[in-house]
């Protein structure tokens, strides 16, 4: 496959998820798409270096992006959570405006449930939940051992459900 090709379909496949990624960590849209675009420019300028011995394209293209958030956050020098602030903008079927309050209010349940979790917590929900990869593709984005992503997943998980169970999500 011809090089320009080759990166018109990577950018093509994996840019909504790079973008939704970025956008549900740095929760502003322009900052999304300044780091959707460093990640992309970093993707390009070394995949002549990147080798599929080491790990899927996917979960490559990944660590870039996680580094690329990172990186965005450390530049700032403040930290934001993961948010579900996003799920607001996808349309679903209609809705009458009691099922919609009812909805707007488990998100916010859910924002605050999700700011009780450490950043590392975030960070793995957001890696597993918005870019849809397996633990052993987070594990080697993010150096953690694929049996402790499956730990921090599961206890995150579980902190959450008796967040919002127990405290009546507030």
């Amino acid at each position: 496959m011809e090089p320009e090709a080759q990166s018109r379909r990577i950018y093509e496949e994996f840019f909504p998820q790079i973008y939704n990624y970025a956008y549900l960590r740095v929760r502003e849209a322009a900052a999304a798409d300044d780091v959707a675009a460093e990640v992309f420019r970093k993707v390009f300028e070394h995949l002549e270096d990147y080798s599929g011995e080491k790990a899927s394209l996917r979960t490559w293209i990944f660590a870039i992006a996680r580094n690329a958030v990172n990186d965005y956050f450390r530049r700032r020098q403040w930290r934001r959570w993961l948010t579900l602030e996003a799920l607001r903008n996808i349309p679903g079927p209609e809705q009458d405006a009691d099922e919609r309050l009812l909805q707007e209010e488990a998100l916010v349940r859910l924002r605050r449930a999700m700011g009780r979790l450490g950043e590392r917590e975030r960070d793995l929900l957001a890696l597993k939940f918005t870019s849809r990869m397996n633990n052993r593709e987070i594990a080697r984005a993010t150096g953690i051992s694929e049996s402790n992503v499956g730990t921090i997943v599961y206890r995150a998980l579980k902190r959450l459900k008796e967040e919002l169970g127990s405290r009546g999500g507030g």
